[in-house]
C-alpha cells in the first residue's frame, strides 16, 4: 500500500490550495480527490 505516500501528497497539495486560492478551494480539491481516490477503488 502506498497510502502514507499518497496523504504527504495530498496533504501539500492541500496545502498549496489553502495557500494559492483560500480555504473554500481547498475544500473543493480535497472532495473532488475523495471521489477520484473512491472512483479508482
Amino acid at each position: 500500500m502506498q497510502l502514507s505516500g499518497n496523504l504527504s501528497i495530498t496533504f501539500s497539495r492541500f496545502v498549496l490550495s489553502t495557500v494559492k486560492s483560500g480555504p473554500a478551494w481547498a475544500l473543493w480539491s480535497q472532495y473532488r480527490m475523495l471521489v477520484c481516490d473512491r472512483a479508482e477503488e
